[in-house]
């Protein structure tokens, strides 16, 4: 016959001690993130009190800018060196259709400015014929009414 052993509930007192160790780290640590946290308020006021924290912002936005320019310098350059040969395949493909496009609007506006220029020289032409066809009328004079 088999005896079951019983489950006795015991503590550690070196978990018990680890325990309250971390649990104390927890604490001093959010105590730490408190007074951060509040020095940084406290900073923060006196740098809006003295008037500095427009510098403080154009600053820091320039900092992020700085970072961007630079992320975009790695990520789209178009320089042969920029080691994307894909990308300045498709950015030339592009170009290249947008350049046979703009050449075929310039040549259509072409025959159209050709086209107005002869109808124009026509009309010319025509009012000039017409106007040396017409015979010269001349001004009627009042003349006295004898009777």
């Amino acid at each position: 016959m088999k005896m079951q052993k019983s489950v006795m509930s015991y503590s550690n007192p070196q978990i018990e001690l680890q325990q309250m160790a971390s649990n104390q780290m927890i604490e001093q640590g959010n105590k730490k993130t408190l007074e951060m946290q509040e020095e940084n308020s406290r900073l923060v006021k006196m740098l809006k009190d003295n008037r500095k924290w427009d510098i403080y912002l154009v600053q820091k936005e320039n900092t992020r800018l700085l970072e961007t320019v630079k992320a975009l310098e790695k990520k789209e350059s178009v320089s042969p060196v920029s080691g994307d040969p894909e990308n300045l395949r498709q950015k030339l493909i592009y170009f290249d259709r947008i350049v046979r496009q703009l050449e075929q609007e310039r040549s259509e506006l072409i025959v159209r400015a050709t086209m107005a220029e002869e109808q124009l020289k026509s009309m010319t032409e025509l009012v000039q014929r017409k106007s040396s066809d017409r015979p010269t009328r001349t001004p009627l004079v009042n003349k006295p009414n004898f009777m």
